[in-house]
């Protein structure tokens, strides 16, 4: 959606991770989710590993532009 894209399969996936750390914090402030609250710490557990946990915390306490510019 932001255009954003590289030839590097493991920059692709955490930046997704990194998206998706950032729906997670919006369902933990909105009544709008449909799936209901998705706590960090449970995207923490099930994407495990040092790399994706690094791509969540950026993307959890960042903006989507965080995550367009992240590299692992």
């Amino acid at each position: 959606k932001f255009g954003v894209s590289s030839d590097d399969f493991v920059t692709n996936e955490t930046r997704a991770d990194c998206f998706a750390a950032g729906y997670s914090r919006w369902t933990m402030k909105t009544t709008d989710s449909a799936m209901g609250q998705l706590p960090v710490e449970t995207m923490k557990r099930v994407l495990a590993g040092k790399r994706r946990n690094a791509a969540i915390d950026a993307g959890y306490n960042g903006t989507p532009q965080t995550c367009a510019e992240y590299t692992p």
